[in-house]
């Protein structure tokens, strides 16, 4: 029997006891919120909605898919494109952060080799890492204007990686985002902590991203909001794994291994391999919490593209990159 302990076979809520089942069949049936919800999914049928990455979004950097909180920020950017004639509360886990005109158009496997895309868009993407370095050096002491200060951070193979407490997340965002945006971004050393960045003098921005949001095609404007809030979220994931490692027993130096030593370096590993989806742009090519999908007007045929993503997202550097 439906809504009904599976072990006890007791319903869950009284209004499911045969007895009340019995009083209530002579009430009157309001079906009016069920005629609303339909009406509702039938206009968002009309719209043909494409979203390709539903399944694996959540607006939370935190959160996982296909969880309860997942479902609600799906339903609540559907009811941003149709707003849902019943009366429930507004608030709202998710924004749409961008919108505009698109349309169904593959772009190249390779655009980094589509030389007027790569200068306009690479032009847009020096401007706000412009910004946001300028606004970086007055919070992160390990950026100046003539490069990082690496002596906290270490590197996995793929992924800029703090190891030390008390380490700039702004500083750790900063280079996540540039190696999820530039080709040929790399971190190189000798030493535990001596550590130095290559980047060359002419920008190679990756395919992937410049191929975002993949299955359409974005105006300037849109891919614009996209970069700014990626590093918005890579920023969100600093602080967050900052927060995680502040748990953590102090790390030993290279080399030292008793059984004490051996238990932080798992603990550390650990650790990173529940963070490495939102630390490691070779993993995932933007952040989880972005998502793109797409809708047609059925009357003019219109495709127009969204990009949405959580409501504490914020919208200019200024409010972003503050101490924490």
């Amino acid at each position: 029997m439906p809504f009904c302990c599976y072990e006890c076979s007791h319903p869950i809520s009284e209004v499911w006891l045969t007895l009340k089942l019995f009083r209530s069949k002579d009430l009157p049936f309001d079906e009016r919120p069920f005629a609303a919800m339909m009406g509702w999914l039938k206009q968002l049928g009309i719209l043909q909605i494409e979203w390709p990455e539903i399944a694996a979004w959540h607006p939370s950097s935190e959160g996982e898919p296909d969880s309860p909180s997942a479902r609600r920020a799906v339903f609540s950017v559907l009811s941003s494109l149709v707003p849902l004639p019943l009366d429930l509360p507004r608030t709202s886990p998710v924004r749409v952060l961008a919108r505009g005109p698109s349309a169904d158009r593959f772009r190249r496997l390779l655009p980094a080799y589509d030389e007027d895309a790569h200068q306009q868009l690479g032009a847009i993407y020096k401007s706000i890492r412009r910004h946001v370095h300028r606004r970086l050096r007055k919070i992160s002491p390990g950026l100046s204007r003539k490069g990082i200060d690496l002596d906290l951070f270490g590197w996995d193979t793929m992924a800029p990686l703090p190891q030390s407490r008390g380490s700039q997340s702004g500083a750790h965002a900063w280079l996540i985002w540039r190696k999820r945006f530039e080709q040929e971004f790399y971190l190189s050393g000798s030493t535990h902590n001596d550590f130095s960045v290559t980047s060359p003098r002419r920008l190679l921005l990756r395919p992937e991203v410049l191929s975002w949001p993949v299955a359409w095609a974005a105006r300037p404007a849109e891919w614009g909001q996209f970069v700014w809030q990626c590093f918005v979220a890579d920023l969100e994931s600093a602080r967050g794994w900052s927060r995680a490692i502040e748990a953590l027993p102090p790390l030993p130096r290279y080399g030292q291994r008793s059984d004490e030593q051996q238990r932080a370096w798992t603990q550390f590993s650990a650790t990173y391999s529940m963070w490495a989806p939102r630390l490691n742009p070779e993993i995932r090519r933007w952040p989880r919490s972005l998502s793109q999908l797409a809708w047609t007007d059925a009357t003019t045929g219109s495709k127009e593209l969204l990009l949405v993503g959580p409501a504490t997202q914020v919208d200019t550097p200024h409010e972003a990159i503050q101490p924490t």
